[in-house]
């Protein structure tokens, strides 16, 4: 039981990296700057990868 949900939540974070990458890309930035500006709005913001 485990295992499925750490398989569940390593799926989920790569959806989530991925649609922060998709974000960076339509605003013509990085992904470092997206997730430097998060740090700054949101102080507990860990960065994927």
């Amino acid at each position: 039981m485990l295992s499925v949900m750490g398989t569940f939540a390593e799926f989920e974070r790569a959806l989530i990296c991925e649609q922060k990458a998709t974000l960076a890309r339509e605003f013509g930035i990085s992904r470092e700057t997206l997730y430097q500006y998060l740090k700054i709005r949101r102080p507990h913001f860990s960065a994927c990868g």
